[in-house]
């Protein structure tokens, strides 16, 4: 199966660099609506059989124009929201960030034991999102698109994306709209194909 897992457009929390992960969060920006208006364009010509979304609103928000232009009904999926930042959310100083991804980095590094702001850990967290892609791979489809947000996407794509690592949410952190496309299956791994709009190729980053 092939993955477009696209993270959502920008809010006033991305903005200000507000930790924000609980239901319903934050509205898409005024920047935020027209990156979702660019989506249809810069994902026409590729094939999308099903559409999912978050529980959070600024994925329907970005994933409503995509849903529009191609006449697909979004499928919100709970397995696909942030990562719950609990006693870190609603922060905005550098300690709370540097908490937030400094855990993610031991989750990668295989110490998914580990909580994030006392909730939940890594294991947990993978566990989630894998078990919505697996019911994916199940359906049939050839190819989805997910929209989803940073932080979950980078974790899932370093863990999952063969030859991948904690680069996914630091030095390459997809911005908001960016996306990235995977194809295989968790059994046989998933493989990268490009991600921000460049290719991977099993040397690395292109």
């Amino acid at each position: 199966m092939r993955i477009y897992l696209i993270r959502h457009g920008q809010t006033e929390m991305n903005a200000t660099h507000t930790i924000d992960t609980d239901i319903p969060g934050a509205l898409l920006t005024r920047t935020g609506l027209k990156q979702a208006e660019s989506l249809p364009q810069r994902l026409d010509g590729v094939p999308i059989d099903a559409l999912y979304v978050s529980p959070l609103t600024r994925t329907h928000q970005t994933a409503a124009p995509l849903a529009a232009a191609r006449m697909l009904d979004p499928h919100e999926r709970a397995e696909f929201r942030e990562i719950e930042a609990g006693a870190l959310e609603g922060r905005s100083d550098s300690a709370a960030y540097d908490e937030y991804y400094g855990t993610l980095s031991a989750w990668v590094d295989g110490r998914v034991d580990v909580r994030l702001g006392g909730g939940v850990n890594g294991a947990q967290t993978l566990d989630r999102f894998d078990s919505a892609i697996r019911e994916l791979e199940k359906s049939g489809a050839d190819a989805v698109a997910i929209v989803s947000h940073g932080a979950m996407l980078g974790l899932w794509s370093a863990v999952r994306g063969e030859g991948l690592s904690e680069e996914c949410f630091r030095s390459h952190h997809l911005k908001n709209t960016e996306y990235a496309v995977f194809y295989g299956t968790l059994d046989q791994g998933y493989r990268p194909i490009a991600w921000a709009g460049l290719p991977v190729t099993p040397g690395g980053w292109a």
